[in-house]
């Protein structure tokens, strides 16, 4: 009935996956692909950014999905939900330790760039007279059905 990715789709290969997605599904079954992630906001420190983003590759970008046309699957349908939630500086750090790029990083460049991310998070929350910051999320969920 239906083969999932939850932000992964962009590790994968996306003729080799979808064919493999369309193997395993029934027709009419879904192949639902997501990524939950942090949004945009002043809150991100550049360097941050730039390691995060330097992990991935060019031909396969994050929160897309494009399937093969000759694949039997109907046109992709996305979503895209915003929410936001409140979170302490450590909490947001927390968050950003399990991103691949991050994970990658040797220990010691790792816990440089948390400490000034902290710094950076507790200073913008003692500015707002707060113990928590309004991070953004957005989830961005796409679905495509199986033809057949």
């Amino acid at each position: 009935d239906g083969v999932f990715a939850s932000s992964a789709w962009h590790w994968f290969d996306p003729r080799a996956a979808g064919l493999e997605a369309a193997r395993c599904l029934k027709p009419g079954g879904v192949l639902g692909v997501c990524w939950y992630d942090r949004g945009p906001s002043d809150l991100w420190l550049p360097e941050i950014q730039q390691v995060i983003l330097s992990a991935h590759h060019p031909d396969r970008p994050i929160h897309q999905v494009n399937l093969p046309d000759d694949l039997p699957f109907e046109p992709v349908e996305k979503r895209v939900v915003t929410s936001p939630r409140e979170m302490t500086p450590e909490e947001i750090c927390a968050l950003f330790t399990t991103y691949s790029a991050l994970i990658s990083l040797s220990d010691e460049e790792r816990q440089s760039l948390m400490n000034r991310f902290l710094v950076h998070l507790r200073a913008r929350a003692a500015e707002t007279q707060s113990t928590t910051l309004s991070v953004p999320f957005i989830a961005t969920l796409y679905r495509a059905r199986k033809i057949g």
